[in-house]
């Protein structure tokens, strides 16, 4: 695959990976107590922000499309980014003599979920399609996430999410995130080695 790939988020999770019960528990602080609410729910989002994009992952099912300048040379299939992959929904290139958006046959390919990450790969005796030599000729649009409810998120990425949060709701003063975009993934980086690779 070629090394230019953009990523773009079409339609967003509808909830988030920990939600404001789970992380007001994980505080301590009582459930009928919601003058911080919005502020809890705020490091939370930015929390599981930063740990899905330290794992490279999707949490809760969200469309996504992928798009690169050409198909694979020399391989039969393609990794799909933001694992763990639900469904592929379509496949599309830019044809070299239309210059327009075609998308492939979904006979011509196989979709695998039960790989880390998920595939697509070529059906037998098929080939990847000529496209136009140009940034972004090919397109995949798929869906990725764990499933549609906080209970489908790995116990300990949930945990790892909380973790971070926690410290986020601790530091003095306002959470400026783009301030501190670097060291917050390093946070995100020690808490993820700390929780997932035990």
């Amino acid at each position: 695959m070629s090394v230019s790939v953009q990523h773009t988020l079409i339609t967003p999770a509808e909830i988030e990976a920990v939600s404001l019960g789970t992380l007001k528990e994980y505080f301590q602080i009582p459930e009928d107590v919601g003058a911080n609410d919005n502020f809890v729910v705020r490091v939370g989002q930015t929390a599981r922000e930063a740990i899905e994009t330290e794992l490279r992952r999707q949490l809760i099912t969200a469309e996504w499309s992928s798009a690169y300048d050409r198909f694979p040379i020399g391989e039969r299939f393609i990794e799909v980014p933001k694992p763990p992959l639900q469904e592929v929904t379509k496949v599309e290139y830019r044809d070299p003599e239309t210059h327009e958006f075609v998308e492939m046959d979904s006979d011509d390919y196989v979709v695998r979920t039960d790989t880390e990450p998920g595939r697509i790969e070529l059906a037998y005796a098929k080939e990847w399609p000529s496209v136009l030599e140009q940034p972004a000729s090919v397109r995949l649009t798929y869906m990725a996430g764990y499933g549609d409810d906080e209970s489908d998120v790995p116990a300990t990425i949930a945990t790892a999410i909380c973790a971070l949060a926690k410290h986020l709701y601790d530091l003095p003063g306002p959470v400026r995130s783009e301030e501190h975009t670097s060291e917050l993934q390093s946070l995100a980086y020690l808490v993820c080695r700390l929780l997932l690779e035990k």
